[in-house]
């Protein structure tokens, strides 16, 4: 709202929800003796029940604080605006009326609604947008884990982590978690060849006119390749029954150890055989 003189020179209730505030602009003159008083300098923010959070060239923005001990007294609801007309007035040795009478001028007074709370929207949107990357993210490792998981050396090391789960524990399986460490370890290599396999393979394979040579030496890979995908398969069936072993020996009563070991010799076996095939160079 918007008042001028008369009228809010004397003591006026706010209708203020909570949350709001009021802002007080403009000044008045006196023809008394010149002096230009403003909005911060004519009104009482305690007395009304008012607190001012912001202060700029006279403009005063203020909010509720409680019960105003001048607008309990004249009877009014608070927060309410007091002018200080008898402060101002005996500065001046004058009457409050007579004061009144030298005045020009006036004040604006704006209230204002509580701001609207703030919106969800943002918050939901980037929480949205943080489960949707996350998401993407987990389904990306899971499609690598798995992608990794069906290559036939990730099928040998499920295996061995199952294998070595089942003899966990017991002191006495030491020799066969060795086996196990081996054999994987051997696995790795045997897949270092593989990939060089295929890598040579596709090389030689994307000369379309290939002379005779190079399609023998296409051959000796293939083949290469194909053993050593024959190894990592038989590496990793040969881990995966040392679980079955492990529970045949408890069930039945005997060591585990002569069963398991016999399953693992085929790292020697299948070790001696690569070496003495041998990738082609």
């Amino acid at each position: 709202m918007s008042a001028l003189l008369p009228q809010l020179l004397v003591a006026t209730a706010l209708a203020i929800e909570p949350g709001g505030s009021v802002t007080v602009a403009g000044a008045v003159e006196s023809t008394y003796d010149g002096a230009r008083i403003d909005a911060a300098q004519m009104f009482d923010p305690a007395a009304g029940g008012l607190r001012v959070v912001e202060r700029n060239d006279g403009r005063v923005t203020m909010v509720p604080a409680g019960v105003g001990p001048m607008c309990a007294a004249l009877g009014l609801s608070s927060p309410c605006l007091v002018p200080r007309l008898t402060e101002q007035a005996h500065a001046r040795l004058l009457s409050v009326d007579a004061f009144r009478a030298t005045l020009r001028g006036g004040y604006d007074v704006s209230i204002a609604a509580p701001p609207a709370p703030p919106s969800s929207a943002p918050v939901v949107f980037r929480v949205l947008s943080l489960l949707a990357i996350t998401g993407a993210l987990a389904a990306l490792m899971f499609a690598l884990l798995s992608r990794r998981a069906a290559t036939p050396l990730g099928k040998v090391q499920a295996a061995a982590r199952s294998a070595r789960r089942s003899v966990s524990g017991d002191p006495t399986l030491a020799t066969v978690r060795e086996e196990i460490d081996r054999l994987v370890e051997h696995a790795v290599e045997v897949d270092r060849i593989r990939k060089g396999c295929e890598t040579a393979l596709a090389r030689v394979r994307s000369v379309s006119d290939r002379l005779a040579v190079e399609r023998d030496e296409e051959a000796r890979l293939a083949l290469d390749l194909s053993r050593a995908r024959a190894r990592l398969t038989e590496i990793a069936a040969a881990l995966r029954l040392v679980p079955l072993r492990v529970r045949e020996a408890v069930r039945f009563g005997r060591s585990p150890i002569d069963a398991i070991v016999s399953e693992l010799t085929l790292r020697d076996r299948a070790l001696s055989e690569l070496e003495s095939t041998g990738p082609s160079a």
